[in-house]
């Protein structure tokens, strides 16, 4: 649950007595705090994701206070951050107190979870406090992060007549409204709160998505720059900023601001550098590449260029909300059907392919890692790295690694491959355009030298004319011919 709200982030506060309790894990020391203290390290830890260091400090706390409510609930909060539903709500009923108004907030969290609309219903009804501020707050963001709008809305309208004036009721009206689309609303309500905190840059980036989605470009523009005057480092204003200008074809100061976004190491790099991708591919085809060279596109004399253009040209996959988390999937459509067609050709050009068990627990670390469950997923990394032999299987794996930031990883499992078998020339493309698209110098020149391409101009527009149609099949044998050719 978000109490500040979408619009707010989630600043956390550090617990002063952290300091002493990290000191004494470091000494190996023994350390007596309270109940309320434990409870206090574990959500600051909780909080960054820190879920380790959260399991470790629970451990501890109940190795003090075995009975601990405050510390028990703390626990079924981290394992709810971990997606581990069934094991929150083994440890929440070990809390004597089934009515305690955060015990409900949580059965109702892991019932809404489970798809229990009607038993979280239920047992939210049985908070006495119903119309009590903080009350309304907490299950109105618990309904919103479910998208249960009506009951949102229900909520919402306990609170209408005694707390309408209220700042953080007023927010939550306005992110109720941006949720459902009702987005001229949105901008009165984030506008009234801009009244009276005009220094707020997230009362600021509320107002710009809500203006955003009116297309009110300018005055999203606006309203991003009124924000950066508060907070110059705040990147999702850049982003969103790239995204106006995107909308009215202004591709060059598009790609200003995203690379902007990048200078201030925004957390969402995979998104940002695929707008910069969708920017760079638009402002070609603008171009239409009848003089290339004078873009500096194409040079014969850089193979690097093919992978360049491969990812431009084959990277506009349609984003409309840059606030979203991204979709890694999504993200990277073009490359995964890349590699899967190559093993289609190798294997069989009508013999579907028949995932293994290695592949399988692979999409299934993939998976973990796209719903940021990440002690699952390093789980089933280590599995699938203790199984994998083939090279479809080292592939998978290595693209993994990849899109999760593991370089070294990657590295090593494709070199793994290479000893198998030499003929992994697709995997290497594919590897280096998604160093392209994190503007990884570093991993572009790798997976360059392992590939060894070098096309001529007259190739080029062949493997255009196919990704500008999808034809991926045909361009995979475009590919594999050639490289049999670099083969000889």
């Amino acid at each position: 649950m978000n109490r500040k709200g979408f619009t707010q982030g989630s600043d956390q506060q550090i617990p002063p007595s952290l300091a002493y309790y990290e000191d004494s894990k470091a000494k190996d020391e023994s350390l007596y705090l309270d109940s309320e203290e434990y409870a206090e390290i574990v959500s600051y830890y909780t909080g960054l994701k820190l879920f380790n260091e959260a399991e470790q400090a629970v451990k501890d706390g109940i190795n003090i206070h075995p009975h601990s409510s405050k510390i028990l609930l703390e626990e079924a909060y981290l394992y709810l951050e971990q997606n581990k539903v069934e094991f929150a709500d083994e440890v929440i009923k070990q809390i004597p107190d089934q009515t305690d108004y955060y015990v409900l907030m949580v059965r109702a969290d892991i019932a809404l979870n489970q798809n229990k609309k009607q038993k979280a219903k239920e047992i939210l009804d049985l908070i006495e406090e119903k119309e009590d501020i903080d009350a309304i707050l907490d299950v109105v963001y618990l309904y919103m992060e479910y998208k249960i709008y009506d009951e949102v809305k229900k909520w919402l309208d306990l609170g209408k007549k005694e707390f309408n004036e209220d700042e953080e009721y007023i927010l939550a009206c306005a992110d109720y409204f941006l949720a459902t689309d009702q987005n001229q609303n949105a901008v009165i309500n984030y506008n009234l709160l801009l009244d009276s905190d005009p220094y707020c840059n997230t009362y600021w980036w509320g107002l710009a998505r809500a203006l955003f989605e009116l297309s009110e470009y300018n005055k999203c523009l606006e309203a991003c720059d009124f924000g950066l005057v508060t907070d110059e480092n705040f990147s999702a204003f850049y982003i969103l900023k790239g995204q106006c200008f995107q909308q009215v074809n202004l591709y060059q100061q598009a790609i200003s601001m995203f690379q902007e976004a990048l200078d201030r190491d925004c957390l969402d790099k995979d998104l940002v550098n695929l707008l910069l991708s969708q920017s760079y591919a638009n402002l070609h085809k603008e171009d239409g590449l009848e003089n290339p060279e004078e873009e500096g596109i194409i040079n014969e004399n850089e193979p690097n260029n093919f992978l360049k253009l491969i990812t431009e040209q084959g990277s506009n996959i349609p984003l409309t909300n840059c606030t979203n988390n991204s979709n890694n999937k999504n993200q990277n459509k073009f490359a995964d059907s890349l590699q899967n067609l190559y093993f289609q050709l190798n294997e069989s050009e009508n013999t579907p392919i028949v995932e293994d068990e290695v592949c399988t627990i692979i999409e299934k670390a993939f998976d973990a890692f796209d719903r940021e469950d990440y002690a699952t997923g390093s789980d089933l990394l280590i599995q699938a790295e203790q199984k994998a032999k083939t090279e479809k299987q080292l592939s998978k794996l290595a693209n993994v690694y990849f899109l999760i930031g593991d370089h070294e990883l990657a590295h090593r499992t494709l070199d793994m491959i290479q000893t198998q078998n030499d003929n992994s020339f697709v995997q290497y493309l594919k590897h280096g355009c998604l160093a392209l698209l994190e503007r990884n110098n570093e991993d572009i020149l790798y997976w360059q030298s392992k590939a060894g391409i070098s096309f001529h101009r007259d190739n080029l527009k062949e493997i255009c004319d196919l990704l500008s149609k999808n034809e991926e099949h045909q361009l995979v044998k475009i590919l594999l011919r050639h490289f049999a050719k670099l083969k000889e």
